[in-house]
């Protein structure tokens, strides 16, 4: 390590927000018994080396001035604290501190960085930073801190004390590393970990719960959480555990009934198995009771989850609720649905085991009977047997006979159980007049889960992993089949589709027992579906030809018309004074050739996309003067009286985007607002900045959308129906979001009918290059 060094730092009172400044009269920085050097407008210190004024002092500004931009630019906040008067106030901090606490400079000068600490005062680290300071020590601690704005974040704070020439304490320097992620996953890992090892243990499912709960609250981001599961052979979700949910809707929330016509967000992921995500409660246009309660406590939005087995079966449900109006993101959305899982393993590993349990159980209740009936079967043996000797020797050859039938029949016996047993992709099911089970075997019990079944006088109503639709039809063609008939239908278990047929099984001229033969057809079926498929995506691709010709033809009859019509007017026109109508004539040649050259644009870049062969190229340019070059060409094709009219507050806008994607998206949008806005009407353009992100608004008071067509806005070929009689191909808003969303952006609007429509684009202001460099020629 060597020897410890230290500096002295010789700082004026007070530091401007902007950085150290020039020397002003005397700044020193300089490793002890290295070198000295005076700033000073005056004369030196005695016993210091002299060197020119104008040249020490200007070599001086430039270190220091290189010094304070290294400290502005450093990621890291940095503080410095004089350690000489009370309460070691701060004297400077960099640009990263303001970034990550929220205090500017002028904020923190002349105050103690306890304030960081809000009032979560009793922390252990703290205490070691006091004795670090109070004997002149470096020290490093993770403490818990919070922004001016009281939000919390994780601080790696590094304190390193610096020296005079005497080696007096004379400042102390703070450098900050927001680690808020780094301690949020360990912590959500350190969780992951707890819940698998409460799993392990077969601990209870209440404390299982608990812990989820506590979980998803901790960093999703929401204020509660309620797990609920369905009750085994019920109609009805009960509460297991919940996290911070005020006692009052515990009660509400302990049994919710299932299939009920109620908008219950549980009942509704429960019965549909899928995600109800609500990010406004107040918005709803049907509220439950369960809603206006979660109102009344303040919570806003509430994102239900159905908790499935791997074989989609419900388990039951997991609700979060937020005092913050939203929807989960994708990284939150992963988050709980990994929770989940573990939840659905939980209950799984639970319910499994209280089977086995009672599987155990009653493998030892047969056991005893069957002792029991060994036992009394073989005193009848012994008492048969000691009466048969005192019969008559004449009966020796019947009994004979009698045996050599019975190993017959055994013989017999054996042959049927090793064919059933290895019936291939299928299983044998006998039952009784009662329903009960006879005789179960075949290759696909295996598949079927059944293999280690025990099924001796049990019905069907207990045959695992089936579901009770699944059971009821099986009883039911059971029913038919002892009745006589010969049945055949199709089942689902699992992942695999079974073709059952029946047959009912005569002794003495009468049914009694009814035969169920299942056969594995599940590649058949996938066959079947993979063949429709095929043909609908075929029929599909005919039918966007079909589509594609007629429009094609139609919108370039229009253009090519008014060409020709004005072409033959201005041949017409040769005479002197009819400039003016020459003009206009080639106005309209040149606008329709225009339209015709973005109809072709957009079947071009269409085709592409769909041949997934467009990509971008990145490269910094002024949008502004991309969005005035566009106007510029766009500004012939204004109807009469239209005008654009733009706000942007700054004179450039440099951007890194792929500018041919750009201008398209550009021309698409201002397009279609001339083409659907009405004569002397403005079209307004809004260009503004949020973070990193550039934002592009289009407003128009033209036609508007129908409500009830928005969501088919961005399809291809789509055309609204009160905008069939205006041209178009529509294509151009299907290519603005693929252009939009290849770019790492997104497209947003509102419409109304009859007033109008506003587009607003988000772009990043860097496009990131890792991918896409491979076709650049778009």
């Amino acid at each position: 390590m060597g020897p410890k060094r230290k500096y002295r730092l010789d700082l004026p009172a007070e530091i401007p927000a902007g950085g150290l400044p020039l020397p002003s009269p005397r700044i020193q920085v300089r490793p002890r018994n290295t070198y000295k050097y005076e700033a000073a407008l005056g004369k030196g210190q005695p016993g210091e080396e002299e060197a020119p004024e104008d040249s020490q002092f200007s070599t001086a500004q430039k270190t220091l001035s290189l010094r304070n931009r290294a400290l502005e630019a450093a990621g890291n906040g940095i503080v410095i604290s004089d350690a000489l008067l009370p309460d070691r106030p701060v004297i400077y901090s960099n640009r990263a501190f303001t970034e990550i606490t929220g205090y500017s400079a002028r904020e923190i000068q002349g105050r103690n960085c306890r304030l960081l600490q809000g009032d979560d005062r009793q922390q252990p680290g703290l205490e070691r930073i006091r004795r670090a300071l109070n004997t002149g020590e470096a020290c490093r601690e993770l403490l818990r801190n919070y922004r001016k704005d009281g939000t919390l974040f994780w601080n790696d704070l590094s304190i390193t004390p610096i020296a005079d020439d005497q080696g007096k304490i004379t400042h102390f320097i703070g450098v900050l590393n927001d680690v808020s992620d780094q301690v949020a996953a360990a912590d959500y890992k350190d969780g992951i970990r707890k819940i698998l090892e409460s799993i392990a243990a077969y601990a209870p499912l209440s404390k299982t719960g608990q812990a989820i709960c506590e979980l998803l609250v901790a960093h999703t981001g929401s204020r509660a959480a309620l797990i609920s599961l369905k009750a085994q052979g019920g109609d009805e979700l009960r509460a297991l555990a919940s996290f911070r949910l005020p006692e009052a809707l515990k009660k509400a929330f302990d049994r919710i009934p299932l299939g009920a016509a109620t908008s219950c967000p549980c009942n509704r992921a429960a019965t549909e198995k899928r995600e109800i995500i609500t990010p406004d409660l107040s918005r709803e246009p049907q509220r439950s009771e369960n809603d206006m309660q979660l109102l009344q406590f303040g919570f806003r939005a509430s994102w239900a989850f159905p908790i499935l087995s791997p074989d989609r079966q419900l388990l039951g449900t997991c609700t979060l609720y937020g005092d913050r109006m939203g929807k989960p993101d994708p990284d939150t959305r992963g988050m709980i649905r990994e929770a989940l899982q573990l939840a659905a393993l939980a209950v799984e590993r639970r319910w499994n085991r209280d089977q086995l349990e009672a599987g155990k159980k009653q493998l030892q209740r047969y056991a005893r009977e069957l002792e029991e009936n060994v036992e009394a079967r073989t005193r009848q043996v012994l008492e048969t047997v000691e009466e048969l000797k005192k019969t008559n020797r004449s009966l020796q050859q019947q009994f004979e006979s009698t045996r050599e039938a019975e190993n017959l029949a055994f013989a017999s016996q054996a042959l049927f159980m090793a064919m059933a047993k290895n019936f291939p992709k299928g299983v044998i099911m006998v039952f009784d007049q009662e329903h009960h089970f006879v005789h179960l075997e075949g290759e696909e019990l295996r598949a079927m889960d059944l293999l280690s079944w025990q099924y001796a006088n049990l019905g069907i109503d207990a045959l695992p992993g089936f579901g009770e639709d699944q059971k009821r039809l099986l009883s039911e063609r059971v029913a038919e089949t002892l009745l006589g008939s010969h049945v055949s239908f199709e089942m689902e278990h699992g992942a695999n589709t079974y073709v059952v047929n029946s047959t009912p099984l005569e002794f003495d001229n009468a049914i009694r027992w009814a035969l169920l033969v299942f056969s594995n057809t599940t590649e058949q079926k996938k066959a079947e579906r993979d063949l429709l498929r095929a043909l609908h995506s075929e029929q599909e691709l005919n039918d966007l030809k079909s589509r594609f010709i007629s429009m094609a033809s139609h919108e370039f009859r229009t253009p090519l018309s008014a060409i020709l019509s004005s072409a033959i007017l201005l041949g017409r026109m040769n005479e002197p004074g009819k400039e003016g109508k020459r003009e206009r004539y080639i106005k309209q040649i040149k606008n329709n050739v225009r339209n015709m050259v973005v109809i072709l644009n957009d079947f071009l870049s269409l085709g592409k996309l769909e041949e997934g062969d467009i990509s971008f190229q990145a490269s910094d340019f002024d949008f502004l003067e991309l969005l005035r070059s566009v106007l510029g060409e766009l500004e012939p094709s204004l109807k009469v009286g239209q005008h654009f009219v733009q706000v942007c507050d700054r004179a450039d806008f440099n951007v890194r985007l792929d500018p041919k994607l750009t201008r398209h998206i550009l021309v698409n949008l201002l397009s279609n607002a001339i083409k659907y806005s009405p004569e002397n009407s403005a079209i307004h353009l809004r260009v503004s900045r949020e973070g990193d992100e550039l934002m592009l608004s289009v407003r128009d008071r033209g036609i508007g959308i129908p409500e009830d067509e928005q969501p088919n806005l961005f399809n291809r070929f789509f055309r609204a129906r009160n905008a069939i009689n205006i041209p178009g191909t529509g294509l151009g808003l299907h290519i603005v979001k693929q252009y939009t969303e290849l770019m790492g952006g997104r497209i947003q609007f509102t419409s109304t009918t009859g007033r109008g429509s506003t587009f607003l684009i988000h772009l990043p202001c860097t496009l990131k290059t890792e991918k896409n460099e491979t076709n650049p020629d778009h």
